[in-house]
């Protein structure tokens, strides 16, 4: 059950991160610098996502399959 809490927690992380990544810098500009590394992130890793893998590596499901 803890397991859960946690797994659910993390996806819950994974999608507000999204949401700043795309859309923080509206409130601020410094979010533009988080949105070029997540860019750079998925350059240099084969357009896939670290923490997706991280979820799938730890609870063997990913936020897109849950």
């Amino acid at each position: 059950m803890l397991n859960n809490i946690i797994c659910h927690l993390f996806f819950m992380f994974h999608i507000v991160f999204i949401f700043i990544a795309v859309f923080g810098w509206i409130y601020e500009p410094y979010f533009l610098l988080l949105s070029f590394f997540v860019i750079i992130s998925w350059y240099l890793n084969k357009n896939n996502c670290l923490f997706t893998q991280l979820e799938y590596k730890l609870f063997g499901k990913t936020i897109i399959n849950n």
